[in-house]
């Protein structure tokens, strides 16, 4: 399984905050739960945050200098699952 399909994965499972880095800036995915059950997750990069309702724009909002995390997605290091 490669980067991008691990990660994928994690995301899809909404219960783990992912951590990373990209060109050596923190990024997190933080999947959580409203209190009317909808899933969202927060999207950070470099002092910015996105909400997002689905996993389509997880993977598709350019937060992430610019960029997309499907954009980047086997440019990450430092994956850490939180």
């Amino acid at each position: 399984m490669n980067q991008t399909e691990q990660l994928k994965k994690r995301i899809e499972e909404g219960a783990y905050m992912q951590v990373f880095f990209y060109q050596g800036k923190e990024g997190h995915v933080d999947p959580y739960r409203t209190q009317e059950g909808v899933q969202s997750y927060l999207l950070w990069y470099d002092g910015k945050e996105k909400l997002v309702d689905s996993l389509e724009a997880v993977w598709n909002a350019k937060i992430f200098a610019g960029k997309s995390l499907s954009e980047i997605s086997e440019e990450l290091t430092d994956l850490d699952w939180q």
